[in-house]
């Protein structure tokens, strides 16, 4: 659970660097898949900065293995998020308000390598 904090903490203090360096295994994969060869990461690094404190409570979320690969969703029912009506059952605990209105997640997958004490992000 300590490592969402840490992943909130990244986002919301708009650490576009780190939040890139964690991401890089899944970017690659992505671009590879999309063969996107010349992504431009600064433009990446720029949106996470841009978004500083914006990032909703991290709340209400069990660390808990489902049968849809999915690692951590939070639990209960949200009804307004950041002015919007949004239902944010079973969504990742990691959501950014809006400028003005609405959410947008921040879905993880991460995996917990062999002999390491913290996990890697490797999907979206």
């Amino acid at each position: 659970m300590d490592y969402y904090q840490k992943l909130w903490n990244i986002l919301n203090e708009g650490d576009g660097e780190k939040w890139e360096n964690l991401t890089k295994i899944r970017k690659q994969e992505v671009d590879i898949s999309l063969y996107r060869y010349d992504n431009d990461n600064n433009e990446d690094i720029n949106k996470i900065k841009e978004r500083k404190n914006r990032m909703a409570p991290l709340e209400d979320y069990r660390m808990k293995i489902y049968g849809n690969g999915k690692l951590v969703l939070r639990e209960t029912h949200t009804k307004e998020l950041n002015g919007k009506n949004i239902d944010v059952k079973n969504e990742s605990p990691l959501i950014r308000n809006g400028k003005t209105k609405g959410v947008s997640f921040y879905p993880v997958k991460l995996y917990l390598p062999i002999e390491n004490n913290d996990f890697v992000i490797i999907r979206h």
